[in-house]
């Protein structure tokens, strides 16, 4: 039987050998980490793709929304909506476009040559047929699609991956998408600097992420809560923030918290007999006044068609009433020209106070049905409990 074959290393040689090791199972670190850091952003650029078309068709479906409800006409609803995506930039190369299901280009903020054009039959350099593709992963529910497209300042088409869906009532298929070059650039940007910085350059990428993230959200939220047309508040405004009302009247006893509703009296007249633009008008300028009169500190809000609430704190019990018969004046007093034909609008108004320990939506309630005995009363009054 043989005997095993012994290997002599010197101290030097073990120690260089150890290192060696060492170097090695380094670099099969680092090379795990780049495999998992480019894994994790190249899933981190499409969800957030997936993201930004999420929120890009929550803008087409308010503006969608205004539209249903009258307060915009649908054809002006489809030009905001496309104004707002057309601006919007994330990224270097980052934008929305839109195009319908039979491949019209509806909006493309770079490539305006094809806007209004047909592209159903457009190839890319590897031959795919990519609107015919966009268009049925979008009406299948949405998803993603590969592609060559190029980049804004770019005319080389460069490989791409775009989230598309689908807004059924308007046919409009909505996408936008990432650059694989940008997304594979970024992953060793990535690396190069977690090797530099480590732990620092973690924390200040997550800030960074964070801030852009909550800006975004905060463009979004605006949107949301504040009302296109008459630029107050909305209805979901004031169920978020009344609460907080309800709290600084529990911590103010003295005070009184009173809600006022006020409606515009026949307005559906108006639109019948002045149309849905003047309308419109109306309700902008009801708007402004509310927002004229009205302090700071109180929550004015849009609350659905031609209603409005108000929310008043204030020592004074008579506060709200003044308030309300300075805007009921204001409405009464001011002219409308509709082909040199004048009008006036009236407003109708109900006013409650809130009562001890009573539900704020009780009292808005009792507001409510004061705004209905002001209105089956003879309109162009105010009615308080």
């Amino acid at each position: 039987m043989s005997k095993p074959i012994r290997i002599n290393l010197s101290l030097g040689q073990k120690l260089s050998a150890l290192t060696a090791t060492i170097l090695l199972g380094i670099l099969f670190a680092l090379y795990l980490f780049y495999q998992g850091l480019a894994a994790s952003v190249m899933q981190e650029k499409i969800t957030q793709s997936r993201s930004l078309s999420d929120a890009g068709l929550s803008i087409i479906q308010y503006f969608h929304s205004n539209a249903q409800t009258l307060r915009l006409e649908e054809s002006e609803a489809k030009e905001m909506a496309i104004n707002a995506l057309e601006s919007m930039r994330y990224g270097d190369n980052g934008y929305f476009w839109i195009n319908d299901r039979q491949g019209v280009v509806l909006m493309h903020p770079f490539v305006t040559d094809l806007l209004n054009s047909n592209q159903i039959n457009m190839q890319d350099i590897k031959g795919n047929f990519l609107f015919r593709d966009i268009i049925k992963t979008a009406v299948e529910g949405g998803g993603q699609v590969e592609y060559f497209w190029p980049k804004p300042t770019i005319a080389t088409p460069f490989q791409k991956v775009s989230h598309v869906v689908y807004f059924e009532p308007w046919d409009w298929v909505l996408g936008t998408g990432l650059y694989f070059e940008d997304i594979e650039r970024d992953i060793r940007n990535y690396a190069i600097a977690a090797l530099c910085f480590g732990f620092v350059f973690s924390v200040v990428l997550v800030m960074a992420a964070t801030m852009v993230t909550k800006k975004m959200m905060y463009q979004l939220e605006d949107m949301a809560i504040i009302d296109a047309l008459t630029t107050l508040h909305t209805r979901r405004y004031l169920l978020e923030n009344i609460d907080n009302m309800v709290a600084r009247h529990e911590r103010q006893k003295e005070f009184f918290l009173t809600a006022i509703f006020l409606d515009i009296d026949h307005f559906k007249k108006i639109n019948d007999n002045f149309g849905h633009a003047n309308g419109d008008k109306v309700l902008s300028n009801v708007g402004k006044m509310i927002r004229q009169v009205s302090r700071p500190d109180d929550l004015s809000v849009r609350y659905g068609g031609e209603e409005f609430v108000i929310l008043v704190l204030d020592k004074d019990e008579q506060a709200a009433l003044h308030l309300a018969e300075r805007i009921c004046h204001t409405a009464k007093h001011t002219v409308f020209n509709k082909d040199k034909q004048k009008f006036n609008v009236t407003l109708s108004a109900g006013i409650a106070h809130r009562l001890v320990d009573e539900s704020i939506f009780d009292t808005l309630q009792r507001a409510d049905e004061n705004l209905y005995k002001a209105k089956t009363g003879g309109r162009n009054r105010i009615i308080s409990s």
